[in-house]
C-alpha cells in the first residue's frame, strides 16, 4: 500500500516490510458533526441516515455506545467524589473492525487538592461479547431509554458498509462528553491520541477496505469508445470520390 498523506502516523512503518504499489490510500483529514453545520460531508450524513435503513440504525447503536461508555465514566467519578470537567469518548473504526476508549479530566471534589487530573478507559475491541455486556447494561436501563437500541448491528459487516459509506476506511467518531455532541473524522491522525489500535491491524484493515472498494470509473471521450469497440475516425465516412452506397429497392408484393 502506498499512502499519500500530509502527515505522518505511527503505523506508517510496516511499509518497509513490503508493499502492494496498486493499493494507493490518501488520507485526507476532513471532519464533519453529526447535528451542526452545512458542509457537504454533513450534509451527505444527513442524507445517509435520512434514506438508508441500515446506515441510520448503525449510527444509532454507535450513538448508544458512546453515551452509555459517557455514563459508566461519570457515575465511576462520582462514586470516587472527583467532578467531570471535560471529555471525550472514541470509536475508531478501521474497516470491518471498531475499538472504543474514553478520555477526560476531572478534579477533586475537595479544592484543596490538585485539579486537572487527566485519566483514560483503555481501549477496547468492539466485538460482539463486548456489545452484548454492554447491551445487558442497557436492557436494565430501558425504563428511563425513550427507544430501544439494538446493538446486534454492530457487526463487522456494519462497520465495513459504514466506511464505504463515505469511500473512507479509516474514521474517529467522537463523543463530547459535556456537549454532547458528536463529530466524525475522517482518516484521522491516530497517533495524536493517547490509546491506540495495534498496528498491524490498522494497516491490514486498511488494505483490505482498499482491495475491496470499487475503483472509480474513468472518463472515456467518444474516441475512445469507438477504438476500444475496434472502430476509428474513418469508418463510418466516404472517401471522396469513392463508390456510393446503393440502397437496395424494397419489391413489396401487391
Amino acid at each position: 500500500m502506498i499512502i499519500n498523506s500530509p502527515f505522518h502516523d505511527y503505523y506508517d512503518y510496516i511499509a518497509k516490510y513490503g508493499r502492494d504499489p496498486k493499493l494507493v490510500y490518501n488520507r485526507k483529514t476532513e471532519e464533519l458533526n453529526t447535528r451542526w453545520g452545512s458542509t457537504e460531508l454533513t450534509s451527505k450524513f444527513k442524507e445517509l441516515k435520512k434514506k438508508d435503513d441500515r446506515f441510520a440504525s448503525i449510527v444509532n447503536a454507535l450513538d448508544t455506545v458512546v453515551s452509555e461508555l459517557h455514563k459508566k465514566v461519570k457515575k465511576d467519578i462520582e462514586e470516587s467524589r472527583r467532578v467531570l470537567d471535560s471529555g471525550e469518548a472514541y470509536i475508531t473504526i478501521i474497516h470491518s473492525k471498531a475499538f472504543a476508549h474514553v478520555e477526560f479530566t476531572c478534579h477533586e471534589k475537595d479544592w484543596h487538592k490538585p485539579t486537572g487530573i487527566d485519566m483514560h478507559v483503555p481501549m477496547v475491541e468492539l466485538t460482539e461479547k463486548r456489545l452484548s455486556e454492554l447491551q445487558k447494561v442497557i436492557d436494565q436501563r430501558k425504563n428511563i431509554i425513550s427507544q430501544p437500541i439494538d446493538l446486534s448491528v454492530l457487526t463487522s459487516d456494519s462497520f465495513s458498509y459504514f466506511t464505504h459509506a463515505f469511500d473512507c476506511p479509516l474514521m474517529m467518531y467522537k463523543y463530547t462528553l459535556r456537549y454532547t455532541d458528536t463529530t466524525i473524522t475522517l482518516n484521522p491522525r491516530l497517533e495524536d491520541y493517547s490509546n491506540k489500535a495495534p498496528a498491524e491491524v490498522v494497516w491490514r484493515e486498511i488494505e483490505s477496505f482498499l482491495s475491496t472498494a470499487e475503483p472509480a470509473p474513468v472518463p472515456q471521450s467518444d474516441t475512445s469508445k469507438l477504438t476500444a469497440h475496434g472502430f476509428d475516425n474513418n469508418s463510418f465516412k466516404r472517401e471522396k470520390g469513392g463508390p456510393t452506397r446503393k440502397r437496395k429497392k424494397r419489391n413489396y408484393a401487391t
